[in-house]
């Protein structure tokens, strides 16, 4: 896919404002839109000096996930730690809503940078609360995690070219006398992560 030009902006050369205007573009465009000669163009400097910065493609976009991750907000502070891991991944899904080109970065650089790692260690210690062992808590959370995976790669336009797919439930379900069922992505994803929950506790 080809990026549409952007109007070159003369800006002092950061690592932030780089990840920035490279999440503009996915956003945009989608991942595949990426590539350092044309966000070299948007930020109106040569494809050479952004290597200063950050080393590869595969940095940016660690890079832009750690911006998405600082956008997050304060970690939920909740007594009871099923409130607190679902509070901390509707965070996730809340973000991978508003950016749904990017939600593929949210989730695959979970625990990478320093921000990710914070939340990774909440959820750690919140499910460590819980009473289940080692296992079925890391069972719990990659469970979870692949839940939101799910949901983002469902939401437009992300999942553009999944809607056909991913539509017929709804479809399905809205014809049966009688259903007429919200789903939405936010409270489906909210319901499916509070049952996975209660299940592993069975």
């Amino acid at each position: 896919m080809q990026t549409t030009a952007f109007k070159a902006t003369k800006q002092p050369l950061a690592r932030k404002n780089i990840c920035e205007t490279a999440l503009t573009i996915i956003d945009r465009d989608g991942l595949d839109a990426v590539n350092m000669r044309g966000l070299a163009a948007a930020l109106g400097v040569k494809a050479g000096s952004l290597y200063y910065h950050v080393k590869s493609k595969e940095d940016l976009l660690e890079g832009v996930a750690e911006l998405l991750y600082k956008t997050l907000g304060p970690l939920p502070v909740e007594i009871d730690w099923e409130c607190q891991v679902c509070a901390i991944f509707l965070q996730m899904a809340e973000v991978a809503e508003e950016h749904p080109n990017a939600a593929p970065l949210l989730i695959d650089n979970f625990a990478k940078s320093a921000a990710a790692q914070q939340r990774a260690s909440a959820l750690a210690s919140a499910v460590g609360r819980s009473g289940l062992d080692e296992k079925t808590c890391a069972r719990l959370i990659n469970n979870i995690v692949f839940l939101l995976a799910g949901y983002s790669v469902g939401s437009p336009p992300a999942g553009a070219s999944l809607g056909a797919k991913t539509a017929w439930p709804t479809v399905w379900l809205s014809s049966q006398d009688g259903w007429e069922p919200d789903l939405a992505l936010d409270s489906e994803f909210e319901t499916g992560m509070k049952a996975l929950i209660k299940g592993f506790r069975v």
